[in-house]
């Protein structure tokens, strides 16, 4: 079974319904599930601590650092982007100063560049 499936109950005798309640399953599974899915969307160590009422983050993160994303593929694709935006802006600077004509010596420059 995996972590996050509540199991259908079981019946007993009196056709009572009866849920398993370990930590493999019920609401002990549903609180992982809970903080697995939440690390995958991007909510922060320190506020998912807060959230499942941790009093220490270094807690949670030991608990949960496993179902944490490669923050290399974050790293690449947060480069990816700030690429493609300076590419596309010396492309359009580049596009306006062949319409200006060539005498035309402004250069942007600064940290908005990028």
């Amino acid at each position: 079974m995996a972590a996050g499936v509540i199991p259908p109950p079981t019946k007993d005798a009196r056709g009572r319904r009866h849920y398993k309640s370990d930590y493999t399953a019920g609401m002990h599974a549903l609180r992982h599930y809970f903080a697995s899915i939440t690390l995958a969307d991007g909510v922060n160590i320190k506020e998912l601590s807060e959230y499942l009422g941790h009093y220490d983050p270094g807690f949670t993160l030991q608990m949960y650092t496993h179902m944490l994303p490669s923050s290399y593929g974050r790293a690449r694709q947060a480069v990816d982007r700030r690429l493609e935006r300076l590419a596309l802006r010396l492309t359009e600077q580049r596009r306006s100063r062949l319409e200006i004509g060539p005498d035309h010596t402004e250069l942007d420059s600064g940290p908005d560049l990028i």
